[in-house]
């Protein structure tokens, strides 16, 4: 089982780099389109939603699996707001819904269940009589809850995927994903800075801070209450569960990410005043931060 929810998390971890950080499909350093220099009949808007997947497995009465995930799931729609059919929709808006909507797919065709429910299904014929999670018919669990900020030209997915597979302790992992609407692709944050490096390193200074505060209050040297290497993490923040808000940028570690279980998830948030002073003209219209 340990090995099984290892295994969980990798998955995890592949699709979080297929839609952000350095395995995703980025546009660093390049420029967008702007929707007036686009013909009239290309010009769409997009809506993004929060769809459902749920259900239970069963093996005779004994249940095996609980799964239920909110999926992301963009559309394109008309000036009255209404979603388009697909022989409306014009190409350059049909490649972006797919490349969107295509990295969710584990989730919304039901890929992960599949994969939990044969490993409970194995689990249990061999362990139905001993261990607590199949005695007491809870079956094992797995979820997704997402959050969306969307602008006009710009949509940030925030992620928490969790799974209990009858461990010591449920596994929860943070994602994010950070959608360019014009160019239809995922992007790094760095896309959105006036300076790739200058955002890079001070931000990495800001998480440090972050870090080393929170390490102060629970009465802790940053080296003992985080792993030793915390500031060579910290550095590589792109590559983990980056996302936007209204109020700004949120970097998010999973627990075992930089501390231990017990430390829970190390959030750090960086408000749009700091954002502000780094991020590109064309950064700040994409998140709708202009004043």
């Amino acid at each position: 089982m340990k090995k099984r929810s290892i295994a969980l998390l990798c998955c995890c971890v592949q699709l979080f780099l297929s839609g952000c950080g350095s395995g995703g499909q980025t546009m660093e350093g390049a420029k967008p389109a702007a929707l007036d220099a686009l013909p009239k009949e290309q010009s769409v808007q997009y809506r993004a939603e929060l769809e459902e997947v749920s259900g239970e497995s069963y093996e005779g009465d004994a249940l095996l699996l609980t799964y239920r995930y909110e999926v992301p799931v963009l559309r394109a729609c008309g000036s009255d707001g209404e979603a388009l059919a697909e022989e409306d929709t014009p190409e350059r808006a049909r490649n972006a819904l797919s490349a969107f909507n295509s990295n969710f797919s584990y989730w919304r065709d039901g890929q992960d269940a599949r994969e939990v429910e044969s490993w409970a299904r194995e689990d249990y014929a061999v362990m139905k009589d001993i261990l607590p999670i199949w005695t007491e018919n809870r079956g094992y669990t797995t979820e997704l809850s997402c959050t969306l900020y969307e602008t006009e030209r710009f949509l940030s997915v925030q992620g928490m995927y969790y799974s209990f597979t009858g461990g010591a302790h449920p596994n929860t992992m943070f994602l994010a994903w950070n959608f360019d609407l014009e160019s239809g692709s995922f992007v790094e944050p760095s896309f959105l800075a006036a300076d790739a490096q200058t955002f890079q390193d001070v931000v990495t200074a800001e998480i440090i801070r972050q870090a080393e505060a929170v390490a102060k209050e629970a009465g802790q040297e940053p080296d003992a209450y985080y792993w030793e290497n915390y500031r060579d993490i910290a550095a590589d923040w792109a590559n983990y569960a980056v996302a936007f808000e209204e109020d700004g940028m949120v970097v998010t570690f999973s627990p075992y990410e930089m501390a231990c279980y017990a430390a829970g998830a190390q959030v750090f948030r960086l408000d749009r005043d700091f954002l502000g002073q780094y991020l590109s003209a064309e950064g700040l219209r994409l998140l709708g931060y202009e004043e």
